[in-house]
């Protein structure tokens, strides 16, 4: 699926923002809404430049302040979210939300940060079932 993250989709994907943190908490979610099969994403990123990566089996795409925001179904890994930045370096966070002086970098569009992938289950969905 590729959404257009309006205010009010941005609600149903998860994304909160308090205290400049974002959280992500998908229970809005179905697993119906990810893809059955990989499908290309075509966004334009924060340079400006037209960007495509491919979405995986079981995924979802979205686009925020520009950069690009990827949920992959998997019931066999660990919730979490990895950050890609600029240089490539990829960091892996604890929880399901991303700290302020990373979402601080999201929200300015800075360029440092690339690519936010978060691995769900199925029991964080609305339907809590695969």
């Amino acid at each position: 699926m590729y959404v257009s993250a309006t205010n009010g989709r941005l609600a149903e994907l998860g994304v909160r923002v308090h205290a400049g943190a974002v959280r992500f908490d998908p229970g809005l979610l179905r697993a119906r809404e990810f893809v059955e099969s990989p499908h290309p994403f075509r966004f334009l990123d924060v340079d400006g430049c037209w960007q495509q990566l491919m979405v995986p089996a079981k995924g979802l795409a979205f686009t925020w302040c520009q950069v690009p925001i990827v949920y992959r179904l998997d019931e066999s890994a660990e919730a979490g979210v990895t950050v890609t930045r600029d240089d490539g370096e990829c960091q892996v966070l604890p929880e399901m939300a991303l700290p302020a002086d990373i979402a601080r970098q999201v929200f300015r569009r800075s360029g440092r940060i690339r690519r936010i992938e978060l691995v769900l289950n199925s029991r964080q969905l609305l339907s809590g079932q695969p």
